[in-house]
């Protein structure tokens, strides 16, 4: 074999080498040490003061900074006289950002009022106006100018007139450097509000215009800015006066920039200015709106909005209107997306100033361009502010103008303008509700099939398509009773089964929501029960905790009686469910259930209740028992459904749960006694028809339904209410018989029997009670062929 060599672990040298560069690595002295080493029995602020003795590690140093507004906010000035020495020694070392560390604490003490004004003025306006007068740092400077302005509202006028106008002053000099003089603007600007308007006109207000035609542009622009302030402090006289012949000049600047500086602050000063000053301001923008620049164009966009709705009291004719009018025209047709963009977004500020009545001449143009414009960012914008111009327009104008539009945005390819859109379709949909029934059926019957090809398309967006789900429900009041039961129904039920948790449970809750607004009794009840056949007894066990969710939402949505005849039977079942995640799920509705029973007709459920808790509490699973054990106590004090009141409720609170489950069973009673009297209205007709020119067979099919609902779909009266007293009725009432007759009788003469009146016995409908299960699907038709057949025989032998 030949020789092999390994590869050396320690590099190059031996071990022996590297234990010897080892032992020679000098260890920490004594005092390094102790650095790292802190008296846990120091206060707060002992510690906050060590940390800031200069001894310790950077780290330290800025960990203290950051506790100051804790340290100010317990114990006051007391905080600051203690640190404040070893603060003031340790500032010699800082460098820029524990500046700003410390800059920002102190704005934090000056916002949390955490030391009064005479403790502001000594404890932290001195160190403020040291760091300006001294720190040549641009970051360093903007954050001690943060503290100063939230320090100039709180002092008083010897202050503001003495210590903070003597540093400003002493910046706004000439021979000063730019940054200082920029200082100086950035200080009046704020100081001019809160100091005397004598002192503000005798000390700064020449100085001030005469920084207008500062030979640096950024001090120009800088004054634009502060012009505003200085305006509304010194009146409309000096403005007049001294401010708005600078202001003008600024407007014809030599930059660009400081043209649109001053152009913003001429739009802020709108509200101030009145009378001819007004309306020489309003010549001037009119002038200026008509630059043609990109940077001017910008400034125009952004400001549009603002713009238009303070000077709409200024037009005096249609040229005005047309002058703005046509400068919107070219910001929504630029080939800048960026000022389409802005044209879209100060849309609602210009439909509100123009009015809804040009809306259609002048504004549905540009807005449906906007609508369909090819750069995303102006369709989000565009679906963003949609609501606001339907709100604008009234619901009239909104669905005559601007359902297309929302169609074309709800189909957008980009997910960012559906999500937008779709966000407020709840509001969206009531502008669309008008009054008209034939157009609101028509246009809402629009919506949602595009609302369904959406989701459709929107393949992983499944917040998305929980925000379609949730609009479902809103469609409810505006379907019909088939539509609801053909198309929206179906749809909950598939989301429910095939899509992820949280379009689930988005479906789970429409579904509810539909079910309780079902106008026709044999519908609801099929639906009832495929719910507590497919989740309730459900194979799956995802199915059977998704039916626990059903039940939070069916107990809010149903009256405690139709909860507890429906739904609350499958709901015990689950507490003895074989998964333990089926139980845990369901533990938490036991307090529920309690409430939806009523003694003394439940006492043996809430006997089964009461020994199911028992039992859960000592689970097999230890989730689950824990689970059970904090609900038994809420489900001991839950009080059966009765006039007793839960104790976990005030008088007011249990009276108002009563009228609103009262309520509830009202409308359930309603809609079983609506459907009741359309069944038997439409019988009395097909009958009556019978009797006068006879029913073909169409009209015998039709016939033959009715009373199959009669008897299985509803809870009806034996006989049709009659005025006490009065005699019963003689009439003869034709029925399906429940026999079938035979061949010979179906279109033979029939009997004299058949002529007299029927018997009362055989003429009488299902006592009422409670309503019949649903027939299976085939045993409908089977019974309709049936029932066809005795009509045949039935009313042929009464007409004849």
């Amino acid at each position: 074999m030949g020789d092999t060599t390994s590869e050396d672990p320690w590099g190059d040298g031996s071990p022996d080498d590297a234990l010897d560069e080892v032992k020679n690595v000098k260890a920490k002295t004594v005092d390094e040490v102790e650095k790292f080493f802190v008296d846990e029995n120091l206060t707060d602020l002992q510690l906050c003061a060590k940390l800031l003795s200069g001894k310790v590690m950077v780290q330290q140093v800025h960990n203290a900074l950051t506790r100051l507004p804790a340290l100010y906010r317990a114990n006051g000035r007391q905080a600051h006289d203690h640190v404040a020495s070893a603060l003031r020694n340790a500032m010699e070392e800082f460098d820029a950002e524990d500046y700003i560390t410390l800059a920002d604490s102190y704005t934090d003490i000056v916002q949390a009022n955490h030391l009064s004004m005479d403790d502001l003025k000594h404890c932290i306006l001195p160190t403020t106006l040291e760091m300006l007068r001294k720190s040549n740092d641009a970051e360093v400077v903007d954050s001690w100018l943060g503290v100063l302005f939230e320090l100039i509202p709180l002092m008083d006028q010897n202050t503001l007139g003495r210590d903070i106008a003597d540093l400003a002053l002493s910046k706004g000099e000439v021979d000063m450097t730019a940054q200082s003089r920029l200082l100086f603007c950035r200080i009046v600007g704020k100081l001019a509000p809160h100091v005397q308007p004598t002192t503000f006109e005798t000390r700064f207000i020449s100085k001030a215009m005469a920084l207008c035609q500062d030979t640096d542009y950024q001090v120009r622009i800088c004054m634009c800015e502060q012009l505003d302030s200085i305006s509304r402090a010194t009146g409309l006289e000096l403005t007049r006066k001294l401010v708005m012949p600078e202001l003008m000049e600024l407007l014809n600047d030599e930059e660009t920039a400081v043209r649109v500086a001053a152009f913003e602050c001429v739009v802020n000063l709108l509200d101030f200015l009145h009378g001819d000053l007004r309306k020489e301001v309003f010549q001037l923008i009119k002038q200026f709106i008509g630059a043609t620049d990109e940077a001017t164009m910008l400034c125009i966009g952004r400001l549009y909005g603002p713009l238009i709705v303070q000077v709409t009291s200024d037009f005096q004719n249609e040229d005005d209107w047309n002058i703005f009018y046509q400068v919107f025209k070219s910001l929504t047709h630029s080939q800048d997306p960026k000022l389409r963009q802005l044209a879209a977004f100060n849309f609602p500020g210009v439909l509100h100033s123009m009015g809804v009545r040009k809306y259609a001449m002048h504004l549905h143009g540009a807005y449906t361009h906007l609508c369909a414009d090819p750069c995303d960012e102006v369709r989000e914008c565009v679906a963003a502010g949609f609501l606001e111009v339907l709100r604008i327009l009234g619901k009239d104008r909104a669905l005559t103008y601007l359902k297309d539009s929302f169609l074309k945005l709800v189909a957008d390819s980009n997910k960012e303008v559906q999500k937008k859109i779709l966000s407020n379709l709840a509001c969206v949909v009531e502008m669309f509700s008008v009054a008209n029934e034939t157009d609101r059926l028509s246009a809402l019957g629009e919506i949602l099939p595009a609302l369904l090809a959406v989701k459709a398309n929107l393949g992983q967006s499944w917040r998305l398509q929980v925000l379609v789900m949730q609009a479902l429900p809103l469609f409810i009041n505006h379907a019909t009773p088939d539509q609801q039961f053909e198309v929206l129904v179906p749809l909950c039920f598939k989301e429910i089964t095939s899509a992820v948790v949280p379009i689930k449970s988005a479906a789970a809750a429409a579904l509810c929501l539909i079910l309780r607004h079902l106008r026709r009794v044999s519908q609801r009840n099929e639906v009832l029960q495929r719910i507590v056949r497919e989740f309730g007894k459900g194979k799956s066990c995802w199915s059977r905790i998704l039916y626990v969710e059903l039940c939070e939402h069916l107990g809010v949505h149903f009256s405690r009686r139709y909860f507890r005849e429906h739904f609350l039977e499958a709901a015990v079942e689950l507490l003895q469910d074989p998964v333990p995640n089926v139980r845990m799920r369901a533990c938490p509705l036991l307090p529920r259930m309690k409430r939806m029973i009523r003694l003394p007709e439940d006492a043996l459920l809430l006997e089964r209740m009461s020994k199911l808790c028992t039992a859960l509490t000592t689970d097999s699973d230890r989730d689950v028992s824990a689970v059970a054990r904090d609900v038994v106590a809420q489900f001991k004090v839950a009080v059966p459904c009765s006039s007793k009141r839960d104790p976990a409720l005030s008088v007011e609170e249990h009276a108002a749960l009563e009228a609103a489950d009262a309520e509830k069973e009202r409308a359930e009673a309603e809609i079983v006694a609506r459907e009741d009297a359309e069944l038997k209205k439409r019988r009395e007709d097909l009958v009556a028809r019978a009797k006068a020119n006879g029913l073909n067979r169409n009209e015998m099919r039709r016939l033959s339904e009715t009373d199959l609902r009669l008897r299985s779909g509803s809870r009806v009266s034996g006989t049709l209410p009659t005025t006490p007293g009065a005699k019963t009725p003689t009439t003869p009432t034709y029925t399906a018989h429940a026999r079938r007759s035979s061949s010979s009788d179906d279109h033979g003469p029939t009997t004299s029997k058949a002529k007299d009146t029927l018997s009362t016995k055989d003429a009488r409908l299902p006592i009422s009670g409670k309503s019949s299960t649903v027939p299976r699907a085939g045993a409908l038709p089977k019974a309709k062929r049936i029932l066809e057949d005795e009509l045949v025989f039935v009313c042929t032998g009464a007409m004849s």
